[in-house]
């Protein structure tokens, strides 16, 4: 950062959220981050010593700039989220405290009716991005409680820290429904072809069997779902990519396979039509 200062530029934030609150929450790093203060350049040093962060992705810009740390939950709500956090439990009635849990693992303790319901509406419409105050009248509703947005938007910031919510000014874009002659991203047609996992329009890897990246490559538009069965028919292709042992068995089964992976790109995020 020294040397970017003899450029004229200074630090302004990673483009991914460093996770600093969660090491600011560690007990034992509390007394070292009530030493550093507000030198920003400290506490991102020494963030990343506690979590081994071994590569950074700093965002720099002109040092003429006045810049504004403390407003970033009121700017942000204008734009859309997005969350794969689930309720624990058996789904029923949601009280407070509650647990929600991420998939990548780890999770949160949600204490406020309005948040509850406002991640159990995120979880039911991924993986769309909702605007937040679009949210915020419905986690309202559901949860049968008054709008506060100044609360509900602290905790999904603080979750957004810990990335476990995405915000974005301009979401990717993805086809949440398969279209009549679907149509999978061309990055994504692309890998498949080549054996890859391939990474979907939010920018994750998703694993696939080999009968699914077949499907995957072939949808370029120009094939209807029964086209697209025909072709799964005459490699007899099953969903882990064996050959099935007669042109009847895979008869059978081709058409609804075709269309539960079809659903499942769509839920992936991997089609845009």
């Amino acid at each position: 950062m020294s040397r970017a200062a003899a450029h004229g530029l200074q630090y302004l934030v990673d483009a991914g959220s460093s996770g600093e609150v969660a090491e600011r929450q560690w007990p034992p790093a509390q007394e070292l981050f009530r030493a550093i203060g507000d030198d920003l350049i400290q506490v991102e040093q020494y963030c990343d010593f506690l979590r081994n962060r071994m590569f950074r992705r700093s965002l720099l810009c002109h040092a003429d700039l006045r810049l504004d740390r403390r407003g970033a939950p009121a700017r942000v709500a204008d734009m859309r989220i997005a969350s794969e956090l689930r309720a624990s439990g058996d789904g029923g009635p949601m009280r407070v405290p509650i647990q929600f849990l991420h998939p990548a693992g780890g999770g949160v303790e949600v204490n406020l009716p309005l948040t509850a319901a406002a991640l159990a509406t995120l979880y039911a419409a991924r993986p769309d991005f909702i605007p937040f105050h679009e949210r915020l009248a419905e986690a309202a509703r559901q949860g049968r409680c008054s709008p506060n947005a100044s609360a509900l938007w602290d905790d999904l910031y603080q979750f957004w820290l810990l990335d476990f919510v995405e915000l974005w000014a301009e979401p990717p874009r993805f086809a949440l429904k398969a279209g009549e002659r679907p149509v999978a991203c061309p990055v994504a047609r692309r890998l498949a072809r080549a054996g890859h996992s391939p990474t979907n329009r939010r920018h994750e890897i998703i694993a696939l069997a080999p009968a699914q990246l077949r499907l995957l490559s072939l949808l370029d538009g120009t094939r209807s779902r029964e086209q697209l069965a025909d072709e799964i028919r005459a490699q007899r292709l099953s969903p882990d990519g064996r050959a099935l042992p007669s042109p009847s068995a895979a008869t059978n089964d081709a058409h609804a396979w075709v269309e539960e992976c079809l659903k499942f790109f769509a839920r992936a995020s991997l089609l845009i039509g």
